[in-house]
């Protein structure tokens, strides 16, 4: 539960959308709930992978980054 206003990172450590984009799906079926695009980070050196949510980060796994999901979710 968030609080009006409140943030929220959803992480993982996968680069499954069963486990990413399917979760995040049922989360923003609450219409309070929306993405937010994760900001100050420079990702043009870092292998990323497509998403259905160009809020989202979700790094490519290579020699030397594990494959991760990120997300900021806010609640208005």
């Amino acid at each position: 539960h968030l609080n009006k206003n409140g943030e929220l990172i959803y992480s993982t450590c996968s680069i499954l959308k069963e486990e990413n984009e399917k979760i995040l799906e049922q989360v923003l079926s609450d219409n309070s709930l929306k993405l937010i695009p994760i900001t100050g980070l420079d990702t043009t050196e870092i292998p990323l992978l497509p998403s259905n949510y160009k809020e989202v980060i979700t790094v490519c796994p290579n020699a030397e980054y594990e494959g991760f999901f990120v997300a900021k979710i806010h609640k208005q």
